[in-house]
């Protein structure tokens, strides 16, 4: 059982209450097939240790952070995955969605994501043959980074709703660097199976597929605990499509990025849901690869899906300033904007928005905590000018 060291930890820029946080519980890969879908019918998750090798895990932390040294995002040697403070993502690559989309179908990447191993295991949770989705969620998280709570349900269940998610730590991740948590027995809760039900994140556009509480206020709220562990090079989690979940938040001093990513498995007989099968999938609102955070340059916003066109407003940069304020909102508030909440920022006037980011500048927590730089104070003049 690996021990928790919570005085490194934030979740959301709250460090961790111990009575709130406990330990996942560990699952040999030589465990007895019958026990390991008992663990999982209870409760919703196994954790497995180690079970993909550091060869295939080091392959796959080279083609990745090579990619973004390309970008101009990574200092020193590539596999070391060091984030270099700035991001030249947009001046360089042409196409950002087809650039995620190439870094997300890396031979090294998919050998490990669709390999035997990993088929063989789902096909003991699903108890029948199994299949990847051929759309994969490969996350880079720097500092101040986190993913925030929410369940699979209504993302991957518009097909059928056996449906697993596989997740994969590419590299040590310690609790400061923002591994994965999952709220304990929080699929059992009535609260959670009503939010779900009958919810379908591309269609249902007014609701939020996240929680607006933080984990801590979820889990004194539902009564449960957070649940994580130091993951280490090639750890797996496998979680069902209701338990609630997301990621501790990247505060490590020396800018280490998380790599991991994600991949849905299902029974080979169900229906394929082919916004996530084919050649081209679409992704979950069908912009493909663009549509992941991954395909945002580091040191932009990462957790705001900007679905407003730049024409709605007349420029990119609008949007971008926009974006960047919804940032430093979330890191003077600790919670993130809601998507509605578009139409009533958009129109206040840049100048404003400006003056919230001077008169704010002097906040310690934004100067410490946020990934601001010159760039943005050129984003907000230029933007001003579309007023």
């Amino acid at each position: 059982m690996t021990e928790l060291t919570l005085n490194e930890a934030r979740l959301q820029g709250e460090i961790p209450e111990a009575e709130w946080v406990g330990a996942m519980r560990e699952t040999d890969p030589g465990t007895p097939a019958d026990e390991i879908r008992r663990r999982f019918a209870a409760e919703a998750y196994v954790c497995v240790p180690g079970f993909f090798g550091e060869q295939d895990v080091l392959a796959v932390r080279r083609a990745v952070f090579t990619k973004l040294a390309t970008a101009g995002e990574i200092h020193g040697a590539s596999e070391e995955g060091i984030y270099a403070g700035s991001s030249k993502r947009r001046e360089r690559i042409e196409h950002l969605d087809q650039f995620w989309r190439e870094i997300s179908e890396e031979w090294a990447l998919r050998r490990v994501t669709h390999s035997r191993a990993l088929h063989e295991f789902c096909d003991i949770l699903l108890e029948e043959s199994s299949i990847a989705h051929d759309f994969v969620f490969l996350r880079v998280s720097n500092y101040g980074r986190k993913t925030l709570v929410h369940s699979d349900h209504g993302f991957f269940t518009r097909s059928t709703d056996n449906v697993i998610t596989s997740w994969i730590a590419f590299g040590d991740i310690p609790l400061r660097m923002g591994p994965l948590f999952v709220l304990e027995n929080s699929h059992n809760h009535p609260r959670v199976q009503k939010f779900i039900r009958n919810f379908d994140v591309a269609r249902d556009t007014d609701r939020k597929a996240s929680w607006s509480e933080t984990p801590l206020e979820v889990a004194r709220q539902l009564s449960c605990r957070v649940l994580t562990r130091h993951m280490g090079p090639g750890d797996l989690v496998v979680f069902g499509m209701k338990i609630l979940h997301g990621s501790l938040d990247n505060v490590d001093p020396d800018q280490r990025i998380r790599l991991t990513c994600d991949v849905r498995y299902q029974p080979r007989s169900d229906a394929r849901d082919p916004r996530y099968f084919g050649p081209d999938p679409g992704g979950t609102t069908g912009q493909g690869y663009g549509e992941l955070v991954g395909a945002i340059p580091l040191d932009e916003a990462w957790h705001i899906r900007c679905q407003v066109p730049a024409a709605a407003t007349g420029s990119t940069a609008y949007t971008r300033c926009c974006m960047h304020f919804f940032e430093l909102t979330t890191a003077l508030t600790g919670r993130p904007i809601e998507d509605r909440s578009w139409p009533v920022l958009l129109p206040v006037p840049m100048a404003l928005l400006s003056g919230v980011w001077r008169a704010s500048a002097t906040s310690s927590r934004v100067v410490k905590n946020a990934p601001w730089s010159n760039g943005h104070w050129k984003i907000l003049r230029a933007a001003c000018r579309y007023q």
